[in-house]
């Protein structure tokens, strides 16, 4: 995992480089790396979910991931399902099920991320719990 987290640092600078440099060529090439792997991490993630509810946090008196309700909620009167969502979230948290979207691997969420509701929900459709406080710092 942390070398796929490098890998997606390192596409985001050779990003911002190519727009300051306007070089198209090398700009199209990260898109398509980007999406490559983004496929491939949000992938791992899925295949082992059942791993995932198992990890223990310290942070948070040593908690199985399962145990911590963390994790977003659609509001489907609010949603109108245009899957910004799915295309934003790296862990791949939300997905489609008869064309609706779901949220159906919510222990992949990060705990206290609110990313989804600030980058891509842009009709208030999804909410969280309050914030969890650690329990030690790490």
């Amino acid at each position: 995992m942390k070398k796929i987290k490098q890998s997606m640092i390192l596409n985001m600078e050779i990003k911002k480089i190519a727009e300051k440099l306007d070089l198209n060529e090398l700009k199209e090439a990260y898109v398509e790396s980007y999406k490559n792997l983004r496929a491939y991490y949000i992938s791992t993630y899925q295949n082992f979910y059942e791993a995932i509810k198992e990890i223990q946090y310290p942070e948070y008196d040593n908690l199985k991931r399962e145990d911590i309700n963390w994790y977003p909620q659609i509001d489907y009167k609010k949603c109108i399902n245009c899957k910004e969502c799915i295309n934003f979230c790296p862990k791949g948290v939300y997905t489609l099920k008869n064309d609706t979207v779901i949220v159906e691997y919510p222990y992949s969420c990060v705990i206290n991320c609110t990313g989804c509701v600030s980058h891509a929900c842009n009709f208030g459709a999804i909410s969280f719990p309050k914030k969890i406080k650690k329990t030690i710092d790490i």
